[in-house]
């Protein structure tokens, strides 16, 4: 009988979102190159990897039935001895499939429309009936004149940074797991947290957890009518939204991703309300307009102590502004609202988020940390800085990847900023209703700063 031991999830981990987060890197593969030596270099960089970081080939399992938990709804990173590189590598040959050719991909700029999730991916969005719940999977898909390395993490162990230093572990084979302490907390320091409604909404969590209990598998999935782009800013552009953006007085700081956020907010709610043009009288209820952003943000440095940007685990707090109608805002008050957003989550706010997340009662009511956007509401998150436009993978991959990409399948209104290119380039990719991005790609303010790539 293999013997196994558990690893406990932190309690961000705990909070945090069932679903699965999806890379796909594209890459060029010379005609003198095999499949085959691809596939043996990439198993055996995974091989190093894992035993380097074993959770890397770890298992996600209830601990509802190995203990008896006082705090329903944990779930443990189930560490055996028999588990290896073949149950989290996977390979599949698309060299015959004519539309995954790498040349005609590369020259569409490598859309996420063509790149299917359930076809790429080792797992889908969500673990299936039956499916090993691993907390991270990859896939080599060869393509005609290419590769298309799919991997993914389970989001309830790993966030999106976390990918950061995971990826160069992969192409490098070293690295060391850190973990994020239980911290300690007085059970009468409880009943005080969990009356204050920033710590919740840091959380990304409703106030007392009213939802009922529900399986966290069963989340939104992606409408018939969703339609995905990706627009690209170069470094240019950038600097003149930046400019555009700052407030006119100076005195008051802003980052360039406050001003790219104040964009799309502004421009985004134009478009689903039906306007293309800023303070449009088309639609006489958006005086009373009142619309929500959530920026998604890593609380690494936030903590006290602060945890290193290179940890392997959850560290997600929620920045929430609400604004009364952007549609007629200047992108100067949207930016600075939005920075007001983060600076209000300080280090005793992230501190005490992990207290209280740490000491939820019952899991099952936490699962949905990361919302679903809906006609109100926008969703973001930044990963301008996970360096994989970077990573070199050594032969028989010659070269660094040329594409970042998502696969198909997203929720609405939820924006992400894809790795930094080696230029200085930032693309966001986005889904939204395709009425709602028909206007929205047209909307003079995103025709200005950005280029649609799809």
């Amino acid at each position: 009988m293999t013997s196994a031991r558990i690893q406990e999830l932190s309690p961000f981990d705990h909070v945090a979102v069932h679903l699965y987060l999806h890379w796909v890197t594209a890459f060029r593969i010379p005609e003198s190159v095999t499949p085959g030596e691809v596939f043996s270099h990439l198993r055996y960089g995974l091989a190093k990897t894992i035993e380097d970081i074993p959770e890397v080939a770890g298992e996600l399992v209830p601990l509802d039935s190995v203990e008896n938990d006082k705090q329903p709804g944990r779930w443990g990173i189930k560490l055996s001895e028999d588990q290896s590189v073949e149950q989290v590598l996977f390979q599949k040959d698309y060299t015959q499939t004519e539309k995954f050719d790498y040349e005609r991909l590369a020259a569409m700029g490598m859309p996420p429309s063509e790149l299917d999730v359930n076809e790429l991916g080792a797992m889908g969005l969500w673990c299936g009936d039956g499916q090993r719940r691993g907390l991270f999977f990859a896939q080599a898909n060869f393509v005609r004149g290419g590769l298309l390395l799919s991997t993914c993490v389970n989001h309830h162990t790993l966030d999106a940074i976390a990918m950061g230093p995971l990826l160069p572990v992969l192409s490098e084979a070293c690295f060391n797991r850190s973990i994020l302490p239980q911290p300690e907390l007085e059970s009468e320091s409880y009943e005080t947290l969990k009356d204050r409604l920033d710590l919740w909404t840091a959380l990304g969590l409703p106030q007392y957890l009213h939802y009922p209990p529900s399986d966290p598998d069963r989340l939104p999935t992606p409408g018939p009518k969703l339609r995905t782009t990706i627009i690209s800013f170069s470094n240019q552009k950038l600097k003149f939204l930046k400019d555009d953006a700052r407030p006119a007085l100076g005195t008051e700081w802003i980052s360039t991703n406050d001003a790219l956020m104040a964009l799309f907010w502004r421009s985004i709610m134009r478009s689903r309300l039906g306007s293309d043009v800023p303070d449009s009288e088309q639609n006489t209820t958006t005086t009373e307009l009142s619309s929500i952003f959530i920026m998604v943000i890593s609380a690494r440095a936030r903590l006290a102590p602060a945890l290193p940007e290179s940890y392997l685990g959850n560290a997600v707090l929620h920045g929430t502004t609400t604004a009364l109608d952007p549609t007629k805002s200047s992108l100067a008050e949207l930016a600075l609202v939005l920075r007001s957003s983060l600076a209000a989550i300080t280090h005793e706010v992230a501190s005490s988020s992990l207290k209280l997340a740490a000491h939820i009662p019952n899991y099952k009511l936490a699962h949905s940390s990361f919302p679903t956007a809906l006609d109100t509401l926008l969703v973001a998150t930044n990963w301008a800085g996970v360096p994989l436009y970077d990573l070199t993978w050594g032969n028989p991959l010659h070269s660094p990847a040329e594409f970042v990409r998502l696969p198909g399948g997203h929720m609405e209104g939820v924006l992400r900023v894809l790795p930094r290119k080696s230029d200085g380039t930032l693309e966001v990719f986005l889904g939204l209703e395709t009425d709602v991005m028909e206007r929205f790609l047209k909307d003079p303010d995103i025709v200005k700063y950005g280029v649609s790539l799809f």
